[in-house]
């Protein structure tokens, strides 16, 4: 598979494809405490070192960074960075999610208020117009009314209804 990292560019990268650095979570603490000057003296090297071959600004330097010590990544599962290219004509590819529910859903690429994913627009709307202290079943009937009112291929099925749902829904229960 062809990807920004493999085409010559000449940048270490992470695994067979490199990593998207849109959602990270990070251990502060345990990045500042990184042999060598901690996570920003070292990242700040690897610019001053790469930065003639730097396209991608702060995804470029966490490849190169994680590519030099891979020891420091754990990879989450694809239900942490839930997005539209998760579910296409239809079709959920993330399994995770699918099992557990999406954990967190991605506004990548604008898809929240873009117009052409009305399915993740209407779960933005749900949580935008939420009151906060009020019942989080009710918000997951606010978002289950406004998907209803969208034709999208996701849609036609429950279950992409519950990856979107699922954790809010096991919160109600444990409450």
């Amino acid at each position: 598979m062809d990807t920004v990292y493999s085409v010559g560019r000449g940048l270490p990268f992470l695994g067979r494809s490199g990593l998207n650095s849109g959602v990270m979570l990070m251990n502060l603490a345990r990045l500042r405490s990184i042999p060598g000057g901690g996570f920003t003296n070292i990242t700040k090297n690897l610019y001053l070192q790469y930065k003639n071959k730097i396209g991608l600004g702060d995804q470029d330097i966490i490849n190169i960074f994680f590519a030099l010590h891979p020891t420091l990544y754990h990879e989450l599962g694809c239900n942490w960075d839930y997005g539209f290219i998760h579910c296409q004509s239809g079709h959920n590819i993330c399994l995770d999610a699918e099992k557990n529910g999406a954990s967190l859903v991605h506004g990548m690429g604008n898809s929240f208020r873009n117009g052409r994913y009305k399915h993740l627009m209407a779960l933005y709307d749900g949580w935008r117009e939420h009151e906060l202290g009020t019942p989080i079943q009710i918000l997951v009937s606010k978002i289950q009314e406004k998907q209803a009112t969208q034709n999208h291929p996701c849609l036609m099925t429950q279950t992409y209804f519950n990856v979107l749902t699922k954790q809010l829904s096991l919160y109600t229960i444990s409450k």
